[in-house]
């Protein structure tokens, strides 16, 4: 087995995994009005995607691995796992800026994310040159607003906040631009994924990123955001 150089940004745990943006919707299903149940979630797919999302307690079948391995190097794997937490997030965007400054920062093979850190990955594969893109997010007060009450109607409802200032945060950085560049760096065998959990189950999904900008479908811009 090939040796693995593994790089962890340790952050807080996140509040807001409780609504991460990553949330695999397909704008045109219809929703339930009651949890889905254990098999419905089992069954549950996108159409036209193939697996590009599987349970991180599940084992993908042999057919399936090709989108999901990474392509090996001679010397091992430099793989970036990001967690959550608004704070950690800040931290994880100082490590990388001054990790580059340092000049001893690899090109990641495989990076992941959760919460805060799903939303660092894209940028943190991509390299160096969105850096400041990633300070900007975190230092000039664009993330102030993103979080909207709905008090008191929340109280009774399915949250207690809106997700809307966050989604159209996602919608202005995270561009068709940025997940083309996501896409080639796929087709080279750099993985790109994120890790959500489905409430209904209790079960964390692991998002294959890349395979979903490599689709060429549409709608994969809607669905990677």
């Amino acid at each position: 087995m090939r040796p693995l150089k593994i790089s962890l940004l340790v952050g807080l745990a996140a509040l807001v995994a409780t609504f991460v943006w990553f949330r695999g919707c397909d704008p045109r299903i219809a929703e339930l009005d009651r949890p889905h149940d254990a098999t419905e979630a089992e069954k549950a797919s996108i159409p036209g995607y193939g697996e590009i999302r599987i349970y991180r307690d599940a084992r993908l079948a042999a057919g399936d691995v090709r989108d999901w391995t990474p392509a090996t190097e001679p010397d091992g794997l430099d793989v970036l796992m990001i967690s959550g937490g608004g704070a950690g997030g800040a931290f994880s965007v100082g490590v990388l800026s001054a990790w580059n400054s340092a000049g001893t920062r690899p090109q990641f093979d495989v990076v992941t994310g959760v919460s805060t850190g799903a939303l660092i990955a894209p940028f943190a594969l991509l390299g160096p040159g969105y850096d400041d893109t990633l300070v900007h997010l975190f230092t000039s007060g664009v993330a102030d607003d993103l979080f909207a009450t709905k008090f008191p109607v929340g109280l009774i409802g399915s949250s207690l906040l809106r997700s809307t200032p966050m989604r159209r945060m996602v919608e202005d950085f995270v561009t068709q631009a940025i997940v083309q560049q996501v896409a080639a760096q796929h087709r080279k065998g750099r993985r790109l994924l994120v890790l959500t959990t489905n409430l209904d189950t209790q079960r964390a999904v692991v998002w294959n990123m890349g395979a979903i900008a490599n689709s060429g479908r549409p709608d994969a811009l809607k669905l990677f955001q």
